[in-house]
């Protein structure tokens, strides 16, 4: 922190362990214990007059771990619940190594998916992640199909598929597919399209692209 410029004036409050101890402590994963232990972490800072808990977690080893394991369904399952079931007050940011975010698509949408909020490395701004889906969707659909028709479109896949507008992105396989029924073939082509600008927006931009 120090060779950072960072400073806190009161030691209690910063507490530093590995993501080994936070995620495997026994080189097992369990949700539970993960939630018991920000709960336990949470109640101690506030015995001792805190409001609540900021937690910023390096994953990169946990990522390893888990795709070494070949638990990565169980992984992004954890990620994309883990914030309906803490109800304190706790904030935490993921930190993910751009490299291992760049695997695939699939792992980058579901990535956003479970997290709110995206925050650039080189940017260092918050990025609304479903707003950013929805608006860069629209963007890419009127440059290619206009936006009469992308209007036609996104109405169809509201009323076919009950997938409001503003939820695009949890409802991201409904959407793909709803897309091919109108477009069939054609889709593909947008979709690699929407990829790029959001892989672009997000600072991935040498990301491939492989649409599945």
């Amino acid at each position: 922190m120090r060779k950072f410029g960072l400073e806190t004036d009161d030691p209690k409050k910063l507490r530093s362990i590995t993501s080994q101890q936070f995620y495997i402590p026994d080189g097992e994963f369990n949700v539970n214990r993960i939630i018991e232990q920000v709960r336990s972490n949470l109640d101690e800072s506030m015995d001792k007059g805190f409001e609540g808990l900021y937690i910023s977690a390096d994953v990169s080893k946990f990522f390893d771990y888990m795709t070494k394991n070949g638990r990565v369904e169980e992984w992004l399952e954890y990620e994309k619940g883990v914030g309906r079931k803490i109800r304190f007050p706790v904030e935490a940011m993921c930190t993910y190594n751009v490299n291992q975010v760049k695997t695939n698509d699939y792992l980058f949408f579901n990535l956003i998916q479970a997290h709110m909020h995206t925050v650039s490395a080189k940017k260092l701004d918050f990025v609304d992640n479903e707003n950013l889906c929805r608006c860069t969707i629209t963007e890419e659909m009127n440059k290619i199909l206009g936006a009469q028709a992308t209007e036609y479109i996104l109405g169809f896949l509201e009323k076919r598929f009950k997938m409001p507008r503003n939820q695009i992105l949890g409802n991201i396989v409904d959407f793909n597919q709803g897309l091919e029924i109108v477009l069939g073939n054609g889709a593909l082509s947008i979709e690699k399209h929407i990829l790029k600008k959001l892989h672009k927006k997000i600072e991935l931009s040498n990301m491939s692209v492989e649409v599945v």
